[in-house]
Formats: C-alpha cells, sequence, structure tokens
C-alpha cells in the first residue's frame, strides 16, 4: 500500500519520466503489466524519480534532531545546487518545517 501511496504523490515526476525515457506521453492508456514493467525501470535512468528516491533514501540515513533543536535549510543553497531548483533566482534562508 505505501507504494501506491508514493506512486500517487509523485504521479507527475512519474508522468515525466516517462515521456522522457519511455516516450510515453499517455500513461493511462497503457496496459497494467506494461505501466508496471516500465515503472519499475524508473530508478535506473536518473531522472526525477530517481532523483525522488535518493533524496528519500538520504533522508532516511541521516540521524534525526532533537526537538530542542530547529533543523534549518540554507534555501539559497538548496538552489544552487539542487538540479530541480537550478536558474530559479535567488532565496533567504529559513526554518525547516
Amino acid at each position: 500500500m505505501a507504494e501506491i501511496a508514493w506512486f500517487i504523490d509523485h504521479i507527475d515526476d512519474v508522468r515525466s519520466d516517462f515521456s522522457v525515457y519511455h516516450r510515453v506521453d499517455e500513461i493511462d492508456s497503457m496496459t497494467a503489466d506494461r505501466f508496471l514493467a516500465y515503472l519499475r525501470r524508473l530508478p535506473v535512468y536518473g531522472g526525477a524519480v530517481a532523483f525522488l528516491i535518493q533524496q528519500e533514501q538520504q533522508r532516511a540515513a541521516q540521524p534525526q534532531q532533537s526537538v530542542s533543536q530547529p533543523q534549518t535549510q540554507d534555501v539559497a543553497e538548496l538552489m544552487r545546487t539542487d538540479p530541480l531548483f537550478m536558474g530559479m533566482g535567488t532565496a533567504v534562508t529559513v526554518p525547516a518545517s
């Protein structure tokens, strides 16, 4: 069930990767067996789905901070280094929620 929820949460990234790597623009018209076969391959192509999986694995590997120490994220650094945000302008440092 968790896999289905993950898929629904990231459907736009899945659609994008299907378009780029499988040249399929309408995933709704695919048969289930073909769709699942293609879906299983997305993590190895280095697209949006692979990036999301990598980010989740890195987040899971990081030790949890205590409640007394709020986590902050340098948004400017993220926008400079993250391929999804490169070239989108400047930002400020804000506390992570």
